[in-house]
């Protein structure tokens, strides 16, 4: 018991470096992605059970592969190369993003199960996971706007960079949650605050 919660707290403070990092690499793709994760993982660490561990882990690790990634291998300072860059970067890092924001959604739909007793079967999980992780990504750019407010007054950053960051995570969302809606279905999977328990 005490590994388990010594490990969520591990969990929460690597997302506060993370989300350090970015905001010291002035990123805010990163950050709203970081803040999600990091605002996450404390009620995670308090109401989850154990069995939640795996997906936590699961998540942490998604998080640092991924931002690290977007830190280093694309940052943003790279849209700015020229040619079609900033498309570029805005697929690659949505992308990212977006594999994070899917993870988070799930400990999501684990959390509130758990603080609220509630229970949620393949339908549910299906069909309201993309709308959690539309609303995550709908806060990632807010903070993109935020840090990058100057390239986007003067024109650097334009609707169409953020729409097809948006579009990219709206597919990944969309087929992600299908999948995992059929794999319970097969299954036979129910989230409760238990964890994932196997229907009757």
């Amino acid at each position: 018991m005490l590994r388990d919660r010594a490990l969520f707290i591990i969990r929460i403070f690597l997302s506060a470096v993370l989300l350090a990092a970015s905001i010291w690499k002035g990123n805010g793709m990163a950050v709203g992605t970081c803040a999600v994760a990091f605002v996450i993982s404390i009620p995670v660490a308090v109401h989850c059970p154990k069995s939640v561990s795996f997906y936590s882990r699961v998540a942490s690790l998604t998080l640092l592969i991924c931002t690290v990634i977007m830190l280093t291998a694309v940052p943003y300072e790279s849209m700015f190369r020229g040619g079609d860059s900033d498309m570029t970067w805005a697929c690659i890092s949505a992308a990212l993003s977006g594999a994070v924001l899917i993870t988070q959604a799930v400990l999501f739909f684990f959390l509130t199960a758990s603080v609220f007793k509630a229970s949620y079967n393949w339908v549910l999980v299906g069909g309201m996971g993309w709308i959690i992780g539309l609303g995550f990504m709908v806060i990632r750019y807010l903070t993109l706007l935020i840090f990058q407010y100057d390239e986007a007054e003067s024109g650097l950053l334009v609707n169409p960079v953020t729409t097809v960051g948006m579009l990219v995570n709206l597919i990944m969302f969309v087929a992600a949650f299908v999948t995992i809606g059929n794999v319970m279905k097969k299954k036979r999977l129910i989230i409760t605050s238990n964890g994932l328990e196997a229907m009757r």
